[in-house]
């Protein structure tokens, strides 16, 4: 390597202040079906790529957890006609072009 540079950006990170981890969500809302994951979220570390990471293995856990909710919910929902399905594929692919 013949150069190298490093940025220091010191607005990267959030400072914590004292007393402020009660406001970070946790993974599982209050909303049924609705899950967070992200660097904000309630988790032992700061704003960072370990924290997401620590996060996003925290949702798939309450997502496994409420899995038995989500089949029943699922049972609960009608069949969908094919040709329904079919068209909201064609919509979508349509519109992504």
């Amino acid at each position: 390597m013949t150069w190298s540079s490093v940025v220091k950006i010191g607005q990267s990170l959030y400072r914590e202040a004292p007393g402020m981890d009660p406001y970070r969500p946790d993974q599982k809302t209050p909303v049924p079906n609705f899950f967070l994951a992200g660097s904000y979220t309630k988790q032992d570390y700061i704003d960072s790529m370990e924290g997401a990471t620590l996060s996003g293995r925290q949702a798939s856990a309450r997502i496994c957890e409420a899995g038995a909710l989500l089949t029943e919910f699922n049972k609960m929902l009608p069949a969908m006609d094919p040709k329904v399905a079919e068209a909201a594929l064609d919509f979508e692919y349509s519109t992504v072009k």
